[in-house]
This record gives C-alpha cells, sequence and structure tokens, in this order.
C-alpha cells in the first residue's frame, strides 16, 4: 500500500513540475503587456549587456530591474526581447582594467589523463560504487532528498569551548579522503561528518517515516593545502582532507563521487549539461541552512569572469540566484560511465568571488578538478 501510495505522490510531483515548467515558457514582462520567454539569465542578451557594460559588478539599479523580471522558477528570467525598458545611467567612475601576469600552470597539471590512470595512486578514486545516487532525484527543489548527496561531507571546527562548528563542506572522494577548498583547511579543523542531511536531527527520516543510517563523525588525520594557494585572487583554492579511519561506503546515505578522469567525461563535452552545487550555506536570503542545499546552474562562458583573470584551472558557472555557500562546494553533473549515470565531481568552489552577498550576480569561481589529478594523487596513500 504505502509503495503504491509512493508511486502515486511521485506521479502527482512529475506532473507538477511539467505543469510549471510550462508557464516557465512564456511570460508577462512588468509591464503588463508585453509577451516574452522566459530563459536562464545567462542567456538573457538584454540583462548580460548591462552587466558586462559594468564589468560583472551592475548598479543596484540593475539588479532590481532583473529580480523584477524573475519567473516563477527564480533561475529564470523574463526575458525583454528587443529591449522595452530602459536603464537610467549610472554616474559611476569607470572600472579600470587591471591585467596581472601569472606564470602559466604548474608542470602537474598538464599530465594527460591517461598518465593520470597509470598512477599507483589511481586505485583510490573512482571505485566502482562511485557517484551512484541511492534516492530518486527530484530536480525542482532548493532542499535535498535524503541520501540524494551520500558523498557530501560537512566539515567541523572546535571553537574553543568544547564546542564543534560546521563551517565548511567537501566532498568524498575515497574511503578516507575528502576533497574540499583550501580555505576550509585551518588549524581548528578537526572532524568530518558523514551521511549528513538536516544538522539539527538526530537522524534523518523522509516523510513516510523511512530513516537513513547513523551519520558517520571521523577524526581529521591529516589536511593538506595546495602549496601554491593564496593571493593573489585565491588561485589554487584546494586541498586534501585525510580521514583517521575508512568510512564505511556501504551504507546508503555515505558514498563516494567520481572524478572525471575519462576523456569521454571531460569538461568541455558535458559543457552544455545543468550542473549542481549542494551546501549546507546561506540561500539567497541570507540565512544559513541547517538542511542540505542544492541548486541547478549552467558554465558560463570565461569572458563574464574577465575581471577574475581565469586560466583553465579555474571554472565560472551559476550566478544570479544561487545558491551561497562559500564553504567549499563541489560542481557536480551525472554523466555516464561505464554505461552506467554517475554524478562527477568537476569544480570545487573558490572563496575569489565574495557569494555571501545575494546582491552579486556575477559568476562564482570553481577550481578545475582535472588540472588537480596529479595534485591529488600525489598526496593519497
Amino acid at each position: 500500500m504505502i509503495s503504491r501510495n509512493l508511486v502515486l505522490l511521485l506521479f502527482i510531483l512529475i506532473l507538477i513540475c511539467n505543469f510549471v515548467q510550462a508557464q516557465e515558457d512564456a511570460c508577462t514582462l512588468p509591464d503588463g503587456i508585453s509577451q516574452s520567454s522566459c530563459i536562464y539569465l545567462q542567456r538573457c542578451d538584454h540583462f548580460q549587456n548591462q552587466i558586462k557594460q559594468y564589468g560583472g559588478r551592475p548598479p543596484q539599479s540593475v539588479v532590481n530591474d532583473i529580480r523584477a523580471h524573475l519567473c516563477v522558477n527564480p533561475k529564470y528570467v523574463c526575458c525583454p526581447v528587443p529591449p522595452t525598458t530602459t536603464i537610467a545611467p549610472v554616474t559611476m567612475l569607470p572600472i579600470p582594467k587591471i591585467t596581472t601576469m601569472y606564470p602559466p600552470p604548474p608542470e602537474e597539471i598538464q599530465f594527460s589523463l591517461e598518465q593520470i590512470r597509470q598512477h599507483q595512486n589511481y586505485r583510490l578514486i573512482n571505485a566502482n560504487s562511485c557517484g551512484l545516487q541511492t534516492s530518486l532525484r527530484i530536480a525542482k527543489g532548493i532542499k535535498a532528498v535524503i541520501n540524494e548527496f551520500p558523498w557530501a561531507v560537512l566539515l567541523g571546527y572546535n571553537d574553543g569551548l568544547g564546542e564543534i562548528v560546521w563551517d565548511c563542506g567537501g566532498n568524498l572522494i575515497s574511503e578516507q579522503y575528502v576533497l574540499t577548498a583550501a580555505h576550509c583547511i585551518r588549524r581548528d579543523l578537526e572532524i568530518a561528518r558523514l551521511g549528513e542531511h538536516t544538522i539539527s536531527t538526530e537522524r534523518d527520516c523522509d516523510n513516510f517515516g523511512a530513516c537513513t543510517d547513523p551519520v558517520q563523525e571521523i577524526k581529521i588525520e591529516k589536511a593538506i593545502k595546495h602549496p601554491e594557494y593564496g593571493k593573489p585572487e585565491n588561485k589554487h583554492d584546494i586541498g586534501l582532507v585525510k580521514l583517521a579511519v575508512l568510512a564505511d561506503t556501504t551504507k546508503l546515505n555515505v558514498r563516494t563521487i567520481c572524478l572525471p578522469t575519462m576523456e569521454a567525461v571531460e569538461i568541455t563535452k558535458v559543457k552544455s549539461r545543468n550542473f549542481t552545487m549542494t551546501g549546507w550555506g546561506k540561500s539567497e536570503f541570507g540565512i544559513k541552512s541547517d538542511v542540505l542545499l542544492k541548486t541547478e546552474l549552467q558554465l558560463v562562458e570565461s569572458s563574464l569572469c574577465s575581471y577574475k583573470d581565469i586560466f583553465e584551472e579555474k571554472i565560472c558557472a551559476g550566478g544570479f540566484n544561487k545558491l551561497h555557500t562559500c564553504r567549499g562546494g563541489g560542481l557536480t553533473t551525472a554523466v555516464e560511465m561505464n554505461r552506467r549515470p554517475k554524478v562527477t565531481l568537476y569544480g570545487v568552489l573558490s572563496r575569489g568571488v565574495n557569494c555571501e552577498e545575494s546582491t552579486e550576480i556575477y559568476p562564482d569561481i570553481y577550481m578545475n578538478v582535472k588540472y588537480y589529478f596529479k595534485w591529488i594523487l600525489d598526496n593519497m596513500s
């Protein structure tokens, strides 16, 4: 009986999602008369031209106008084509173009994928069970489903008063290693919590009373920042955390995520897909979340990140109405590996963008995991 009710509920959810999507195909502009279509902000030339005009940092008047054009799904805007509104010119000092010369990427990120697969520690990653989602994924909504992202890890810090503060995150890439951002690695990092969904509950259960396995809290044995991490612009903001004991990845709420080590799943071949960002960070309204959140986003052309001096070791993604986590979260998407859909980690969120300011609508910067394969494997054992 329960299974029948569950199937019926899922069927209703699918109908609702399709209905909402159908509503978003057409929209009415704020003037209440003109008709247009709901599309991703990144695809709306009207607003993208304004964002570029101000070097990726538009004034509040432009931000307010974008908000006025939001569709039912806040990832979309009712795009004026041709422009039907005129933004009053804003008097502001020109933004100087500062060009910083960086040395070429280090040799460690120039290895071929074939050489990576021959690395002595390659056996430690991409286990047969990596990237397999253990619950039905629901595309709509900002809250993740229990067990939807079993590789998401919370990192805990000792506040000096005997309490643990869950202040950063990462992704489990093997039974003993978590990939995170370098800015998450601090002296007070003490413990990792695996299999978490809702921080404040002792046990995570769904609406039908089915509960998942208990979380696994494991002490940190070692944490490693990339040796070249630092200013300017928080380059090489990537780090590796070694757990004191192996995680039990036989549980539904604790699994490893795959890394894109096959040519067929390189980011250049999947860049048109929707990607997912997860974390326990802040929502658009600046409220810190107790529940694992998710948001879908798309890759953005590097020209929109020109103010950040983007190289191949970085990825631009997201933009307006993103999940503001800034806490080691991962950029993931499902790809076919060994004839099975597997969730794969492509980027680690950098602190290079102040993504806790909800008025910022320029893209986030992610460290491109591919370009750190050798460094990652060299530091595993």
